[in-house]
């Protein structure tokens, strides 16, 4: 920077100034701000490094807008630009604010242990003596004690005994003094500590009435300070408010008003774009629900509405209809269309659908589509493969000249082209390729999305299929698709298309179109694998000499878990240096392999681990795990052993650099085909954490954290 003019310093402020300004206002996202202002080249550097105060605006937005891996990796970074010669005697040299986003990007990002010890120093500080900490405001002082109660909250699923720690730990940030005087009048710590006494009364039945009677106390205490202040503060876009507003009301008994508060919360941070606060604020209601401190939160399907999964047959191809003995089903018929698409209007007033999940075929899902459209309800398409592929397979046969085909295939454009990006789904942008396993894989990614969705709303899905009584159950099809729905323990409901084209005139057959060519061949090897990356965060900063001992320490820890009953199961393995790559028959042999690697990673060495701390790498586990699933192409190698490759081999790497440390990450397909999994489903719980750029502009990636269901545990 020696080079550098005051001139410039003042013009890459003023610069600053215009993004923090775009990131305030209304249509930006922190994604878009880094995407556009967070680049390689050096006056990008200049800028950021002169104006830390971006990387505490952006990283904060990256969290409530659900992004909490990018909040990370960004504060990392902001963190590596501080001088290194600071006096070791500071517990925090980067300063308190630094290290508390630190911490609370790597709690939201799942990773507890690492949120603790980035906690703990700038934790005793602001636990110190009263009346206040210098240089550590009172709402930074506020937020690291309540982090503190957040990260016992989210351990006492596993561990009962410290609800009543993560209730006493929320209710010593609601008493910090001068904190009344914030603007939501300390109400944020004080609704926790009540809920988790509530909780705690619960998991500790001998010290239920002295429990209740503090999480009552606390909870009408925090209605007294929050009413009178609320409406201002919705007026300032605050919408954790009313939230709390609605939590207290939970705990008092007044559902009423819960209700009232929570759909006023909801709505305000959904139109902020706010996806990540929206799950923050809803997690309490559903374990006061757990506990059975509340009636069920039936209502939230009232006003917020219900999660639809649909699938339905196509219009008749000519491939179907020039089979021996096959009957027209869906001829495509404009009375039919009207018919079946007044049935399925119909059905979706009856069920109060405001989320819908479906593919894009011609016909009954087009028919679906344009109907959840047409209730400005949401609408996420799921496509198999590529679209020039889809549309001939699946929507207009090929038949491009036929107005009444070409017609589906507008409408298909059409549907596209009224959606979000991040409402579009893909099994593969790959092509169709021979590979009809996708159909069956599409089915399963579909109504895994809808499930995770509709647990995310605290909602029960149901599926809707347009279903000839008839029909054959081939994989991938409308009738497997209802009875895998159904198997997995979810309802459904069903429109009669037999009943639907009763007295409508049956049309001649047409002949076949020509054959869809296949750019690699159906011969082509393309099975659908679950893959694994996995990397050592700083290993690229290890000194030379600390090399052998390490590589020995960390190849005797992979050993020991490929010897375990979760890694006997793999296909294909290889490592090179810190780096991992396996490859797993089933999405449930890899969730297992990888969570047995981050409980192992946690051994210390005398045990099978690896001294972490030795090294200087981060956490308790620095390892970062990614998985994906799809299909790959498979060859033979020099070793003659298998080798995988192909897109989702390349999007599964792409994951794994923005995975917080300590954690699994997965992308949409694997979490969705987990959630669906007869197994995975009893013992993996997914969880979203958020819509991830990849680097090498690999596009975006829902990512979702994975870990092991938490078992019920006696009181």
């Amino acid at each position: 920077m020696s080079n550098t003019t005051d001139a410039q310093i003042a013009e890459r402020k003023v610069h600053a100034d215009e993004i923090l300004a775009l990131l305030a206002g209304a249509g930006s996202t922190a994604v878009t701000i880094l995407q556009d202002y967070h680049t390689d080249d050096e006056d990008s550097h200049l800028l950021w490094q002169e104006n830390p105060k971006l990387y505490a605006a952006v990283a904060e937005r990256l969290i409530q807008e659900g992004h909490p891996g990018a909040a990370l990796n960004l504060v990392l970074e902001w963190k590596a630009l501080l001088p290194t010669d600071d006096d070791a005697s500071d517990p925090v040299p980067e300063g308190y604010q630094l290290r508390y986003t630190l911490a609370r990007a790597a709690v939201r990002g799942g990773n507890l242990r690492f949120g603790r010890q980035l906690l703990h120093p700038v934790l005793v500080i602001a636990e110190g003596p009263e009346p206040t900490i210098k240089d550590m405001p009172p709402r930074l002082r506020v937020d690291i004690v309540a982090l503190n109660g957040r990260i016992l909250k989210d351990e006492s699923r596993e561990d009962l005994t410290l609800c009543a720690k993560s209730a006493a730990a929320y209710e010593k940030a609601g008493n910090i003094l001068e904190a009344k005087t914030l603007p939501d009048a300390n109400t944020f710590p004080l609704v926790n500590a009540a809920t988790m006494w509530r909780v705690a009364a619960w998991a500790e039945p001998k010290k239920a009435k002295k429990y209740i009677a503090k999480a009552e106390t606390l909870a009408q205490k925090v209605i007294d300070r929050a009413t009178p202040v609320v409406e201002a503060r919705i007026a300032a876009n605050d919408y954790w408010l009313p939230a709390t507003l609605g939590e207290a009301s939970v705990i008092v008994g007044k559902h009423e008003d819960a209700v009232k508060w929570y759909v006023k919360a909801i709505e305000m941070a959904r139109a902020s774009g706010r996806n990540g606060d929206v799950i923050a604020m809803v997690t309490n209601l559903l374990r006061l629900e757990q506990v059975g401190a509340t009636q069920k939160p039936d209502w939230i399907a009232k006003y917020v509405g219900n999660v639809i999964v649909f699938s339905g047959h196509m219009v008749d191809s000519p491939d179907r209809l020039a089979k021996p003995g096959a009957r027209p089903r869906f001829p495509n018929s404009e009375l039919l269309i009207e018919r079946l698409a007044e049935a399925i209007q119909a059905k979706l007033a009856e069920l109060n659908a405001t989320v819908g999940y479906c593919s894009l075929a011609c016909g009954s899902d087009i028919l679906f589509a344009q109907a959840m459209l047409a209730r400005k309800a949401e609408l996420h398409v799921v496509l198999p493969f590529a679209e020039s592929d889809f549309l001939r397979k699946s929507v207009d046969f090929g038949l491009s000249d036929d107005p009444k085909m070409k017609r589906w295939a507008d409408l298909f454009t059409g549907v596209l082209g009224q959606l979000p990006e991040e409402q579009k789904h893909r099994a593969t942008t790959e092509p169709y390729l021979g590979t009809k396993e996708l159909f069956s894989f599409v089915n399963s990614f579909t109504q895994g999305l809808a499930v995770i969705r509709a647990r995310q709303q605290f909602v029960t899905p149901c599926a809707l299929v347009v279903l000839e009584p008839d029909a054959e159950e081939a994989p991938g099809g409308t009738l497997h698709f209802q009875k895998t729905w159904e198997e997995a323990g979810f309802k459904s409901e069903s429109i009669n298309l037999a009943e639907v084209r009763k007295n409508i005139p049956m049309p001649r057959t047409r002949v076949n179109p020509r054959p869809m060519p296949e750019a690699l061949g159906a011969e082509q090897e393309r099975p659908i694998k679950a893959l694994l990356f996995a990397d050592v965060v700083k290993f690229s900063r290890l000194k030379e000499a600390d090399f052998p001992l390490f590589l020995r320490q960390y190849t005797a820890f992979l050993r020991s878990v490929f010897e375990s009953p979760a890694g006997s199961v793999k296909g294909h393995a290889n490592t090179w240096g810190d780096g991992l790559h396996v490859v797993f028959n089933s999405v449930t042999e890899v969730a297992e392999f990888a969570l047995s690697l981050i409980d192992r990673a946690g051994k210390p060495s005398s045990k099978g681990g690896v001294d972490w701390e030795k090294f200087g790498m981060p956490g308790e586990v620095p390892l970062r795990i990614a998985l994906h699933t799809g299909p790959v192409f498979k060859v033979h190698g020099l070793s003659d052993q298998p080798v995988y490759f192909g897109q989702h081999v390349n999007w599964a790497a792409r994951i794994e650099p923005v995975t917080v440390p300590g954690c699994v990450y997965a992308s949409e397909q694997l979490a969705s085909l987990l959630t669906m999994d007869p197994q995975g489903k009893k013992r993996f719980l997914c969880e979203f954490v958020g819509i991830q750029e990849l680097p090498k502009k690999s596009g975006r990636c829902p990512l979702y954290n994975v870990t092991r269901v938490r078992p019920t545990r006696k009181r």
